[in-house]
């Protein structure tokens, strides 16, 4: 099971809810002017037994594979929906003599409301889920 890491500083910890800020390296990833734009740091929040205070620093670790996975349904289970809205339009309703081009777009901004809501449930289910864990360095 490959791991991915990143270190972040406890900000506080509020009877086991540990909210840790993470600055990221840079904006974009790379760029010749490193350090030119304003990276602002992420927070995250997670629950742990372990006794860390503010000011300590931590490492926040997360399975390569949940993260893929989780990463592909958030940004491309969106668009496969839209797309088979608007191939299923234009399949269903050529030579109707229906506004196709209305029609698809209802269609896709309707698969894409179907797709956020399947989200939205797939989001509520891995709430409690601990995906990310937390460990003193």
């Amino acid at each position: 099971m490959e791991i991915i890491s990143k270190k972040g500083i406890v900000v506080e910890n509020n009877n086991g809810n540990v909210k840790v800020m993470i600055q990221r390296d840079s904006g974009c990833g790379s760029c010749s002017t490193c350090g030119g734009c304003e990276v602002k740091p992420s927070y995250y929040t997670t629950f742990t037994n372990d006794d860390l205070n503010p000011g300590d620093f931590v490492f926040l670790d997360s399975d390569v594979k949940t993260v893929n996975k989780v990463s592909y349904l958030t940004y491309l289970f969106p668009v496969s929906m839209m797309t088979i809205g608007a191939i299923l339009a234009n399949t269903v309703f050529s030579n109707k003599g229906f506004d196709e081009n209305l029609l698809t777009l209802l269609f896709i901004v309707g698969f894409l409301l179907i797709s956020l809501i399947i989200l939205r449930v797939y989001d509520k289910r891995y709430k409690n889920k601990n995906l990310i864990k937390i460990r003193k360095i």
